[in-house]
């Protein structure tokens, strides 16, 4: 039975490490998504292109319920 506590404590500390990060990515990503657009150097870029766009399709895609865009490792 410690065994079991042992090994159930060690999945809690990583389970609590992992919502750790993800809070931290959801916080970044939503201060990104208030920045706005970042003005590129290049004009010949669009705007509307680049973390901003991966950004917003993962938050939608979280919105969802689909978790599949990030790796089960992350």
């Amino acid at each position: 039975m410690r065994k079991q506590i042992a090994e159930l404590s060690e999945a809690v500390s990583q389970a609590e490490a992992e919502l750790s990060r993800l809070q931290i990515t959801r916080e970044t990503v939503k201060q990104v998504l208030a920045d706005g657009p970042v003005a590129t150097r290049d004009a010949s870029v669009p705007a509307a292109s680049g973390p901003v766009d991966v950004a917003a399709a993962l938050l939608a895609a979280e919105a969802v319920g689909d978790v599949t865009v990030m790796p089960p490792d992350y």
